[in-house]
């Protein structure tokens, strides 16, 4: 594998449904099948690309070159070509080096091109054979925000606007957990990701403190914050993402893993930040048990950590420690409790 080491930044927040209708052709990939038969990672096929220098560029800036190469790991990458990043700075010059210069806003863009998993050229013209204009095949992005819908027009298999040229897969040549997996598919065209949600303001001023005794910040009142107000033991876990992150347990299919306030306590923690709550939320699907077991390891919606998933007994353990599903969230998110802490 190729390793970079730089730091990953994550932006997280709710999910904007999309949808579009498409036609059914039994074979909708345009252009040829490349194997690699190394064993490479998806982040190998995009970083040895002569057609993807801009795009190796951007994935090391944005700190994503470890995550994606990481052992173990499986992603999917819709990878736009170098010509693809030049069409941006020929309709608004300076949009590259502006994204390049902007790691937040750049790994939005990045992680909106990715998917957790492996989806190949079969799976994703079987989805939008299988599609309707009501129901269309999409699937959610590593970035957590909005959704990547498929269609098949005349050109060819399409995601958005961008034609899907050259599908690429990564055979697994190695056992497994051993060596990071993934499929390629090369694009024409740069994604727009939904736009970055807006950041809490720190000093409201004069807007009313819903709780001006103790200062408790607001709650989101959804079905999952409901759930935890009623355990009574999950208070700053609850605080904090009704705090940074309102209702996105409600309206995101998630899988969170909420520790306890004991649990929380015991790791000499009496608030969590935005990064630390990501490291307990996985963003790529609501994962039931049985979902969550199959899957064998799940990364957190921080873009770094990875949380091996065992069943002892009949009873499952994420990154070591005991979970348990509690509640599901209005938008179908899938809400553990966990005895400990997640790195």
């Amino acid at each position: 594998m190729i390793k970079k080491y730089f730091a990953l930044s994550l932006i997280t927040a709710s999910m904007v449904v999309a949808g579009c209708s498409s036609d059914n052709d039994p074979d909708p990939v345009t252009g040829p099948v490349a194997d690699i038969t190394d064993g490479s990672s998806a982040y190998d096929v995009v970083a040895n690309s002569a057609d993807h220098t801009t795009l190796t560029t951007a994935l090391m800036t944005a700190g994503l070159a470890d995550s994606l190469d990481a052992a173990g790991t499986a992603f999917t990458i819709f990878a736009p070509t170098n010509a693809a990043f030049a069409a941006l700075d020929v309709a608004a010059p300076g949009t590259v080096d502006a994204l390049l210069a902007d790691p937040a806003a750049l790994t939005r863009v990045l992680q909106f091109h990715v998917l957790q998993g492996t989806v190949d050229a079969t799976q994703l013209s079987d989805g939008v054979n299988a599609a309707t204009e009501e129901a269309p095949f999409t699937q959610i992005p590593l970035l957590g925000e909005g959704v990547l819908t498929f269609t098949n027009p005349e050109a060819g298999l399409s995601i958005s606007d961008a034609t899907i040229t050259t599908p690429i897969s990564t055979p697994n040549l190695f056992p497994q957990g051993t060596e990071a997996m993934g499929v390629v598919h090369f694009i024409d065209v740069v994604l727009t990701p939904p736009e970055a949600p807006a950041t809490p303001d720190p000093d409201p001023g004069t807007d009313p403190d819903p709780d001006p005794g103790t200062g408790t910040p607001p709650v989101s009142g959804g079905a999952v914050d409901a759930t935890l107000a009623g355990l009574g033991t999950f208070e700053i876990f609850r605080t904090a993402v009704s705090r940074d992150f309102g209702d996105n347990l409600d309206v995101s299919a998630w899988t969170v893993f909420v520790p306890s306030d004991a649990a929380l306590g015991a790791a000499g923690l009496t608030d969590l930040t935005a990064a630390e709550q990501q490291a307990h939320i996985i963003s790529s699907g609501a994962l039931d048990p049985a979902a969550l077991e199959a899957a064998g390891s799940v990364l957190a919606s921080n873009g770094t950590s990875t949380h091996a998933v065992v069943n002892t007994g009949g009873a499952l353990s994420v990154g070591g420690n005991a979970v348990e599903l509690i509640a599901t969230g209005a938008g179908g998110a899938q809400i553990y409790s966990i005895d400990g802490v997640l790195p």
